[in-house]
């Protein structure tokens, strides 16, 4: 479960991302602060009622479970403009529409690299890494009077990261989903930064990594057995056609009864 900082930071962002207008709690009037593990709310008495309901919403579907699945994949632009008209234009799907959206993007994906699912308690923090692991030699320091060197390895990623934090809202019709996702593709590489001498004669070779990354994060609002389309591409990631494709995650949401 995720400990009383990450569960009052996750209430304060929930609250001022759902309780009035863009920019509201921006003004020094109205205050939501953490003062020694309690919320202190400075507001309007409308919205104290309102920020009432939404607490006594959260207590009441503390005990639930959330499902979560993360499906990735390489497509064309086309058919993901295609896909997001058919949808209204909307990137949040709705679970009536859920199952024509997933079936039109795996049909037309070039490649599906990496699916995930997770379960958790409503409020717990998600993490899935799919991937590899990789070592490289990232710092050689000599040994005096000695021939040899004292190496530091280091750790590069290859795949993708997802770490989620759902939570159920309006009497757990709804799920706010904070997302964090990283996608690395398999074309890392690694090269020589430059040789080191010992005192021995020996050299060693410090190794520098050069990586793609495609990062996603975002705080949304979505149904109860519904998703969300997130995607991105860059000229920068040498294993996607930039100029005619895109990295899609489509996560889906879901209650477990």
């Amino acid at each position: 479960m995720a400990n009383l900082a990450e569960r009052i930071e996750q209430v304060v962002q929930l609250i001022e991302e759902t309780i009035g207008d863009a920019g509201y709690w921006e003004q020094e009037l109205f205050t939501v602060l953490e003062i020694a593990g309690s919320l202190v709310i400075q507001t309007t008495p409308e919205f104290h009622d309102d920020i009432a309901a939404l607490l006594g919403s959260l207590d009441r579907q503390a005990g639930r479970m959330v499902q979560i699945q993360g499906d990735y994949f390489i497509m064309p632009r086309s058919v993901v403009d295609a896909v997001l008209t058919d949808n209204e234009g909307a990137l949040i799907v709705s679970p009536e529409n859920l199952s024509d959206v997933s079936a039109k993007l795996a049909d037309a994906a070039s490649s599906r690299f990496a699916s995930t699912r997770n379960v958790g308690f409503n409020g717990q923090r998600v993490y899935v890494y799919a991937g590899r692991d990789r070592t490289f030699l990232s710092d050689i320091e000599p040994v005096p009077d000695a021939a040899g060197f004292d190496t530091t390895l280091s750790v590069l990623r290859d795949g993708v990261v997802l770490d989620v934090l759902p939570t159920m809202v309006g009497d757990g019709q709804d799920v706010v989903v904070a997302i964090k996702s990283d996608v690395i593709p398999a074309a890392t590489q690694i090269k020589a930064a430059g040789l080191l001498p010992s005192e021995g004669g020996d050299t060693a070779r410090v190794e520098a990594p050069e990586r793609d990354t495609l990062f996603y994060r975002t705080t949304v609002r979505v149904p109860v057995g519904g998703a969300v389309i997130l995607s991105g591409a860059s000229s920068l990631l040498s294993s996607v056609d930039a100029d005619n494709s895109e990295i899609v995650l489509l996560l889906r949401v879901d209650a477990v009864e």
